[in-house]
């Protein structure tokens, strides 16, 4: 458990160019000999700290921009989103931008959709634990953005950022990721705890191909962390959450 509070298939044709499918690239330096430790760092841009009450309350998981036509979606975990695993989502989160020791440099912008898939909704099913998250348009201009990767082999390496609740700094760690499951991947490295949920899984080039989440939420705080697989189901939520138009005015 990694947070601190209690659709149709779609067929494409063609990828999108904010859509990356992998290639298999080599270069990957060695396995470390024992699992990393998680460091404080300074952040990155498009990567920040979902909070409650609207931005007024305190953070409790992590997620991050990716690049979209609208310039305006997030992905992180579905389970971030869902105070009771299922039912309906919560409507008083915000996301903190590049959140640092209570400075927020990017503003404060709240959600104002969230796009999960229907195996997700209807009985939290971990292989699902994606969400895709819509808020007003521009801050893929103030942030930059992830591209998202698809498709990808199981074994690569990556850096996860995150924001642990009792933490004004968010954490990173590398190493290897490994299959868990034919739905998901796992990588190990100690120190991520409570908040770090929804966390991008980044490849060298910032490309993200996971997000803390899926099996125990992400998993046991610990050791042992995991990802849905990132394939078509996450396309799909991709797709959807392009079609959304904001019910409200702008972010803050």
């Amino acid at each position: 458990m990694r947070w601190s509070l209690a659709g149709a298939v779609l067929v494409l044709l063609a990828v999108p160019a904010s859509v990356a499918v992998a290639d298999g690239a080599g270069g990957y330096p060695p396995r470390p000999p024992k699992p990393p430790v998680a460091v404080a760092f300074d952040g990155r841009p498009a990567v920040g700290a979902l909070f409650a009450a609207g931005g007024a309350g305190p953070h409790f998981c992590t997620a991050t921009v990716i690049t979209s036509p609208g310039r305006n979606l997030l992905i992180t975990a579905a389970h971030c989103m869902f105070e009771n695993e299922t039912g309906p989502p919560r409507r008083d989160v915000a996301f903190v931008p590049g959140y640092r020791d209570g400075h927020r440099p990017h503003g404060t912008w709240p959600v104002r959709e969230v796009v999960v898939s229907p195996q997700w909704r209807e009985r939290a099913d971990p292989d699902h634990d994606v969400a895709v998250l819509v808020l007003d348009p521009g801050i893929e201009d103030r942030t930059g953005a992830h591209r998202l990767l698809l498709d990808t082999r199981r074994d690569q390496v990556v850096e996860v950022p995150g924001y642990p609740v009792r933490n004004e700094r968010p954490v990173t760690c590398r190493n290897w990721t490994a299959e868990f499951s034919p739905a998901q991947r796992g990588f190990d490295c100690r120190g991520y705890l409570i908040g770090t949920s929804g966390g991008p899984w980044l490849t060298a080039r910032g490309e993200v191909l996971g997000v803390v989440g899926g099996y125990q939420f992400g998993g046991d705080e610990i050791l042992h962390n995991y990802s849905p697989y990132f394939g078509a189901q996450v396309r799909t939520l991709y797709e959807r959450a392009q079609q959304v138009r904001p019910t409200a005015g702008a972010g803050r």
